[in-house]
């Protein structure tokens, strides 16, 4: 019984280690082409940096994903973001949406089948007076299935440390688009 303990607490220390290896810090910049493509209902936003009307973005349709590093057996997990939110510290942000459990078949297909919101989507709101404000999408690959926290909000949301908590690999890929009051 000690040999199944010892390999289950292995088996967990590689996991962890695993997840360390191939997570990278996050930078508040586009990844290297190709890019995500997010599908809202009244723009598709291809190219990283594309300025558009907040109104524009009400609801986000799917978002897709072709680069090599993709395997369609996996799962992964999407997560948008705006750190130029008023009052965040450098590192936090403002949660727009996660979702989890993305096949890799439905990013290459730009289609959101699978998966679940972990944090549902809230459109762009950047405040009055605030500039203009930068929304990153980012893809991670999961190593073991993302959970949910009661304490999960949108204020203050620290990308690093949940991606680091779920055993997120990457991010992968990302995309930005830009946006003002």
């Amino acid at each position: 019984m000690a040999g199944v303990t010892i390999n289950v607490i292995l088996l967990a220390v590689l996991s962890v280690a695993a997840a360390d290896t191939c997570t990278h810090p996050i930078t508040w910049s586009c990844s290297a082409p190709p890019h995500l493509t997010l599908k809202f209902s009244k723009v598709t936003v291809t190219e990283c940096n594309e300025n558009n009307s907040k109104d524009l973005f009400k609801t986000l349709l799917s978002i897709s994903y072709t680069g090599n590093n993709i395997d369609q057996s996996k799962t992964y997990t999407a997560v948008m973001v705006d750190p130029d939110a008023p009052n965040h510290a450098n590192g936090e942000a403002w949660l727009h949406w996660i979702r989890s459990g993305l096949t890799g078949k439905d990013l290459v297909d730009g289609t959101m089948l699978t998966g679940q919101d972990i944090m549902e989507y809230a459109p762009p709101t950047p405040p009055n007076r605030t500039g203009t404000h930068r929304y990153f999408v980012f893809l991670f690959e999961e190593t073991k299935p993302v959970t949910a926290t009661k304490d999960l909000g949108r204020r203050k949301f620290d990308l690093a440390a949940f991606a680091k908590n779920n055993q997120l690999c990457g991010p992968l890929a990302s995309n930005m688009f830009k946006t003002q009051y």
